[in-house]
């Protein structure tokens, strides 16, 4: 897990892994059996109403990356208690009319999650990771976030900087590609087996 003060002074937490789909949603599942939470999908839309969703088990492929290039593909959920109406940031367009965005910044008493996941690029086939953080400094934020981070490093094994869950740690152990940024970044880059 790592802690960091921004410039403003606030402390923020994150805590990395890689996991397969089977991995996230059992780390998932139980997360939801203890707090009462909905999720938003994170981005600037065309419209302030935004669809919530009570488990993250319905969402269809949601650890698969569309591209292993690009870790903007990855999806990002804000994570809130089930009682906490979401806020989205109207943002006026030059062109005339607004944009709406679903963030942690509106959101204070919330937390991210990114899920990762597996991607295909050509022939190759790997694990991006995934994340969860929160830049806000309270106790609501920190009692969700922690309560993740808590399943993830009691079920998830830890190599350096990052948890791989049960199946994600068989992969690792079988040679699958572990990019920590994009599959078009230098190989040296990747979480490796140590030589």
């Amino acid at each position: 897990m790592v802690t960091t003060k921004s410039h403003s002074g606030s402390t923020s937490k994150q805590i990395h892994f890689f996991a397969t789909a089977n991995d996230f949603l059992k780390a998932v599942e139980e997360f939801e059996s203890l707090i009462q939470v909905k999720y938003a999908l994170t981005g600037v839309w065309e419209s302030a109403q935004c669809e919530m969703l009570d488990s993250l088990s319905k969402v269809k492929n949601l650890s698969v990356i569309d591209s292993g290039h690009d870790t903007s593909a990855k999806k990002t959920y804000v994570v809130l208690p089930k009682e906490v109406s979401l806020v989205t940031r109207e943002i006026p367009q030059n062109s005339g009319g607004s944009r709406y965005a679903v963030d942690q910044l509106a959101n204070p008493h919330s937390f991210t999650i990114s899920p990762g996941g597996t991607y295909t690029t050509g022939t190759e086939h790997g694990l991006m990771p995934g994340m969860a953080g929160t830049a806000q400094c309270n106790s609501i934020s920190f009692e969700l976030f922690t309560a993740f981070a808590k399943i993830l490093k009691r079920d998830f094994t830890k190599i350096r900087a990052y948890y791989l869950g049960p199946e994600a740690l068989k992969l690792f152990e079988q040679g699958v590609r572990f990019p920590t940024a994009s599959t078009a970044a230098d190989r040296i880059y990747d979480l490796a087996k140590s030589a």
